[in-house]
């Protein structure tokens, strides 16, 4: 019986990505450092030396490859692959997400370089908005931008986990394409 080695490729790390003609990118080899520069602003990404990264001036892209072969070297193939790619459309055009208020009382605001929510408890949570990031309110509306897709994530996510949407009452704090699906109460007996 023969035996054989079954090589899993990553379907996202072998895509090349375009680089975008307002983006500029440098490469140190040394440090296996990234610097992304566009209109928005500049981002680093320090390259994992899982994976070898050689940039075509010629076809404007970049195209990266494993080192060693492997599960674990496939995954973090496609990790920096989509890593990479988020860090160039963030310099171009940025990431926005946005959060929906319920609820009656509950209301936010941006004081300074804070986020005031008020939520329900006895008491308003204040949340000190990273540097990086534009927070603005509308009404019940909260609308985070930025251009690190990361920090625009964790920040989110920060505001969204002080007052999960309830599912019986549907009160609190959701993602605006986040769909909470109402359940029913205890039914009398």
């Amino acid at each position: 019986m023969k035996s054989f080695k079954l090589f899993i490729m990553s379907k996202i790390g072998k895509q090349p990505i375009k680089i975008l003609d307002d983006v500029k990118v440098e490469f140190d080899d040394q440090q296996s450092l990234l610097t992304f520069t566009g209109k928005k602003g500049t981002l680093t990404h320090h390259l994992n030396n899982v994976v070898e990264l050689t940039i075509d001036a010629e076809k404007k892209e970049i195209v990266l490859k494993p080192r060693k072969t492997g599960r674990e070297f496939f995954a973090i193939w496609g990790t920096e692959r989509a890593l990479i790619a988020n860090c160039i459309t963030g310099v171009n055009s940025g990431f926005e997400k946005k959060l929906i208020i319920e609820g009656i009382g509950y209301k936010a605001e941006v004081k300074g370089d804070k986020l005031i929510l008020n939520v329900g408890y006895s008491h308003p949570v204040n949340l000190d908005i990273p540097k990086d990031l534009t927070v603005t309110v509308d009404k019940t509306i909260i609308s985070i931008t930025g251009i690190s897709k990361k920090l625009v994530g964790d920040f989110a996510a920060l505001v969204r986990i002080q007052r999960k949407t309830n599912p019986y009452s549907l009160k609190g704090v959701k993602y605006s394409d986040e769909r909470v699906i109402k359940k029913s109460g205890k039914k009398a007996g």
